[in-house]
Parts: C-alpha cells; structure tokens; sequence
C-alpha cells in the first residue's frame, strides 16, 4: 500500500507500507499421526491397503455412535488416487476442544490421513487444516480413528491463522494422559485394537474387542462353515491392521496386534491377559 502526502507548499511524499491481514475468526493447523496398525518399521510410513481395495468410503465414516460427527465431509476421487507417500491411509476426526474443559469438543473436523502421516483435507489435499469460525486462542487438540486409541495434546496451546503443527508421531509432542501412544525411540504411534471404539483395550474379560471380531468373522453369511480363520474383506472397525481383512486366526491376523498391545502394554508389569488399556481422552 503505497500512502502520499504533502505539506503546504504542495511538496509531495510517499512512502510503501506493508500491512498484513489477518483473520481471528479463523485458526490453521498442521496435524500429524501414524497408525499402529497400518505403520511399517522398514518403511517409516502406513500401508495404503485400504485404497488399493477401493474401499475407503468417499463420505466421511464417523457420524454413527460413539463419534457422532455430523460433518459432510466428502473424499475428492483425484485425492483419492493420489500414489506413493501421499496415498491416503484412512479417515481421521481432528478436535479443537475447550482450554478450560478438555471433555468438551469445541469443532472437529473429519480429515484424511497419508501415509507419510499427514493430514489432510479430504477435498483439497493441503494439510493446512483451517477451522472457520473459531476465534484465535488456546485450545487442546486431539485426533481420533475409529479402531485405534485417540491422543491429545498435554496442554491447550495457542492456536491462530497463522499454522502451528501438531505433530504426535514424535515424542517431543507431549501427549495427555499416561502412554497415551506406542513409543520408540524412533516414532510414536495410536495404539491399535479398539474394535468396539469403547476408548479401551481389551483382549479378554467383559466388552472385550477380541469377541466383537471373531463374532463378526463367525456370523458373516459367506462364512457358511464358521471358521474361525475365514478371511472376511470389507472396510470394518474389526480390521485392526488396517489390510482390508477381518481375520480372527491364521497369519497376518487382527487379533495378534490387540493381544500383544495388552500383554506387552507399559503398565501391564504383571503380562496380565484381561489387563485393560485405558484410552487417554478425557470423557
């Protein structure tokens, strides 16, 4: 912008000034997050088997219980074709939720995440995630997948237009709650196995996620033998590594991913088989 003035003898001056507009209704982040279940040690980054089935679904999954998102966020088919490290893993619901009162979900958004651990919007690709009417300040941020424990931020930290990143597949993001994620020294990532999105682990004892995926493998109309290693294929909260495949027994099967994250769990010291893992979302 470029002001002028002059004095009274008509001598003129200007002078260029650079003004920079910004939006307080409005706050920008940049979120990142690894699934357990799609994550591969050898390749730092996630399977992307779901979209090579075609079957990640092009309306947003999440609006039955418990998530109960009302968005109608919608996949962009060109995104969806997108290969490599930008091929989109599965869909993700992103929260902003209230400094004062973390149990209370202020606007979440429902996003795709890559396999190099980006998310991003479903219609445009960019992984600047904007939340509209939402006014600068300090929020708790936290992601959700609807067969892997959710994470949040330790704290409320300072959100605006201008993009601050959210990274949990580090560890030198503090997370809320007691090992919150599977830690390494190398990556962090949402612990898989909450088949029944109860917030919890449970690999035997009462609500457990072990029966929910035999009970969906047995009781298939398909699997007219009901065996219990009948490979049952479809977009379900039962495939818990994230292949495209509910498979209770048998290589490569679901169950071993919950199992091993409940007896090998932290504060599991005992190796207990009906230890429970706690989520560490607050409700």
């Amino acid at each position: 912008m470029i002001v002028a003035a002059s004095d009274p003898s008509g001598k003129q001056a200007s002078q260029t000034l650079l003004i920079t507009v910004t939006n307080d209704k409005q706050v920008t982040l940049n979120v990142r997050a690894f699934l357990q279940g799609a994550y591969v040690t050898s390749t730092g980054m996630m399977t992307d088997n779901l979209r090579l089935q075609g079957i990640v679904p092009m309306t947003q999954p999440y609006a039955p219980d418990p998530m109960r998102h009302s968005g109608i966020e919608t996949l962009n088919p060109a995104i969806a074709a997108i290969e490599g490290n930008d091929a989109v893993v599965d869909w993700m619901l992103v929260d902003l939720r209230n400094a004062a009162q973390p149990t209370s979900i202020i606007k979440t958004q429902a996003v795709m995440l890559q396999r190099d651990g980006d998310l991003i919007d479903p219609q445009s690709g960019s992984n600047n995630l904007i939340f509209k009417d939402i006014l600068a300040g300090d929020y708790f941020v936290s992601v959700r997948h609807r067969n892997h424990l959710g994470v949040m931020t330790s704290s409320a930290i300072r959100l605006s237009d201008a993009t601050t990143l959210v990274d949990f597949t580090t560890t030198a993001t503090a997370t809320y709650g007691n090992h919150a994620r599977l830690e390494t020294a190398q990556v962090s990532l949402l612990w898989a196995g909450d088949a029944n999105q109860s917030q919890q682990l449970i690999a035997n004892g009462p609500f457990n996620d072990t029966n929910l995926v035999l009970g969906t493998v047995l009781s298939n109309t398909n699997n007219d033998q009901a065996n219990s290693n009948y490979r049952l294929y479809g977009y379900l909260s039962t495939d818990l590594n994230l292949d495209g495949i509910t498979l209770f027994s048998g290589p490569g099967n679901d169950i071993n991913t919950l199992l091993g994250n409940v007896l090998l769990h932290p504060d599991n010291g005992a190796f207990a088989a009906n230890y429970i893992v706690n989520g560490s979302l607050p409700k």
